[in-house]
């Protein structure tokens, strides 16, 4: 820990997201603004929403805490930021991209989904974190897209004020989570992020859950895309340029629809979206997610698709 001086304050603990320490360094401070204190860390503060797969200000700080760890700055993103669930959702050229800072990749979708724009914690994490550490911290695994119930403690999430309603911004105003589910811009409570009844999102947490502490293993991205298309008998883009193709395809796309896990589509989906939710997710993106390789649907559009298709995500990863 030799670099530990020259970023007095800066560490990684145990499963937090790599932006939860900059939460800590800004607390520890004493500084009026959040930017000033990370200048020395990072000069990009912009967008730090946690469903983002990649920003400069994750790689300049994975490059200073890596010395601090002494692990390699790879090693610190993947521990420590969501590349490691999307890592199975890019294609091969995407991730070169983001390896080579030339793109940053924002899964099309996730802007739809409810929570995943909004920094979440658990209380029951936050005061064992305070006793074991000293100070609550934002753990990686709360921030996952449509993750609404701590694992640890099978208790919902807490996230938006509903008075001032800071979501994304929440890490600047909370800097570390509240221990009184207090919102710490305006003090006033705050609302869980999903009701405490109810086991919808099970299979779908469990298996993000999986691909992040790597005890699911999906094939490449451009693989899943080509069992997408055998199982559903579109392999071929010509198919929807003829009037015959494209009655066959609206078929077929309909049917997918309907074998969708809806109780999912109903939680995750924000109510407030302009189409139906199925409309938003499922129909307007199918196409593109059969034929275009530059396209980011995310995660869970994915992981809904295979569910349908294949019954469950072990069938589908036992049969590649």
């Amino acid at each position: 820990m030799t670099a530990g001086a020259t970023f007095a304050g800066l560490s990684l603990f145990p499963n937090e997201h790599i932006l939860g320490s900059l939460g800590r360094l800004h607390f520890l401070s004493g500084n009026y603004h959040f930017d000033s204190s990370c200048k020395r860390v990072t000069q990009d503060m912009s967008k730090l929403s946690p469903y983002v797969v990649m920003r400069p200000a994750y790689k300049e700080t994975a490059e200073k805490l890596s010395s601090i760890h002494e692990m390699e700055p790879e090693k610190v993103l993947d521990i420590s930021t969501p590349i490691a669930l999307y890592r199975s959702f890019l294609y091969s050229s995407q991730l070169q991209d983001i390896a080579a800072n030339r793109k940053i990749y924002i899964p099309d979708n996730l802007r739809n989904m409810n929570h995943a724009s909004s920094w979440r914690w658990c209380p029951c994490c936050a005061q064992d974190d305070l006793d074991n550490y000293g100070i609550p911290y934002w753990r990686l695994e709360h921030q996952l897209p449509s993750v609404c119930r701590c694992s640890t403690h099978l208790v919902s999430l807490h996230c938006n004020c509903i008075s001032c309603t800071t979501s994304s911004s929440v890490v600047r105003h909370n800097l570390v989570p509240p221990l009184d589910t207090r919102c710490g811009h305006c003090n006033n409570d705050t609302r869980a992020s999903s009701k405490p009844a109810g086991h919808e999102l099970d299979w779908l947490e469990e298996a993000i859950q999986g691909i992040v502490n790597g005890s699911v293993s999906l094939p490449p991205m451009e693989r899943t895309r080509e069992r997408i298309q055998q199982a559903l008998g579109i392999d071929d883009a010509k198919m929807i340029t003829t009037v015959s193709g494209r009655k066959a395809y609206t078929e077929i796309r309909n049917k997918l629809v309907e074998s969708v896990d809806h109780e999912v589509l109903d939680r995750v989906v924000r109510v407030n979206t302009r189409v139906s939710p199925q409309m938003a997710v499922i129909l307007f993106n199918l196409q593109k997610i059969l034929f275009r390789t530059n396209y980011t649907p995310g995660p869970i559009i994915i992981l809904l698709i295979v569910q349908a298709l294949f019954g469950s995500l072990a069938a589908y990863v036992g049969s590649n």
